[in-house]
């Protein structure tokens, strides 16, 4: 059964039920099929991306900020390296929340939290110890640098290759190969259209908000205005 067909069971049905945490893609989905008054997110911390989802029911005190540190060193920890090491414990993407590398932390599932603390000892080549934390006390710390752009529609290919600077047929080569994603999801059809609040990744270019697509120039071409996270 497809992240789709169930929800729209849950959605028939009217049958209280608490998701996993859901990436970006998710929640739009979401919030395009029920009332907002049926549906609630958390994420564990104000402004997460990944969140759990409520639907028909209240939110549950069910999300644990888990502090990563390195016992030998003080080196920082990259998300891949702590991503890696919590799916080398068996544990799947969607009991995963965000993981904030810069900060340490990552937000989990609580049935699974006690078992990483004893469990999760090495984070690529370092030694680590884990302890709980307060979550809703962490803050995201996102530096970005504001861009515009002027462009003749929202299409995915042309959005690519205008951010990236590269030709439309790089950009759908690369968008063949599996190397950009919208909300956290691999998109592999160049004509998708883009809308404001999509955050694009374009693997070695970067991560990026689309923000503002509202205003039009006097040739009736869209202004974008975007974000680059940096």
């Amino acid at each position: 059964m497809t992240f789709e067909d169930r929800i729209q069971t849950i959605r028939t049905n009217r049958r209280p039920t608490v998701l996993r945490f859901c990436n970006l893609a998710e929640q739009q989905l979401i919030r395009s099929l029920f009332n907002t008054s049926d549906y609630t997110f958390d994420g564990g911390y104000h402004n997460a991306e990944r969140k759990r989802a409520y639907l028909f029911m209240d939110p549950q005190d069910d999300i644990v900020c888990l502090q990563i540190n390195p016992i030998a060193s003080d080196d920082e920890l990259s998300h891949p390296s702590i991503l890696g090491s919590l799916m080398a414990l068996s544990i799947t993407a969607d009991s995963i929340g965000d993981i904030l590398a810069d900060q340490r932390v990552v937000f989990v599932t609580a049935e699974l939290a006690l078992d990483i603390e004893q469990s999760l000892t090495q984070v690529g080549h370092q030694a680590v110890d884990v302890t709980r934390i307060d979550g809703r006390h962490v803050v995201r710390r996102q530096a970005y640098e504001e861009h515009t752009l002027v462009v003749s529609s929202m299409r995915l290919d042309l959005i690519v290759a205008r951010i990236a600077n590269v030709s439309r047929s790089e950009a759908t080569e690369w968008i063949a190969r599996e190397l950009v994603k919208r909300n956290q999801v691999v998109v592999t059809k160049p004509t998708v259209p883009l809308q404001e609040g999509d955050i694009l990744s374009i693997r070695k270019v970067g991560r990026f908000l689309l923000d503002d697509a509202s205003h039009r120039t006097k040739k009736d071409k869209i202004r974008l205005i975007y974000r680059k996270f940096v």
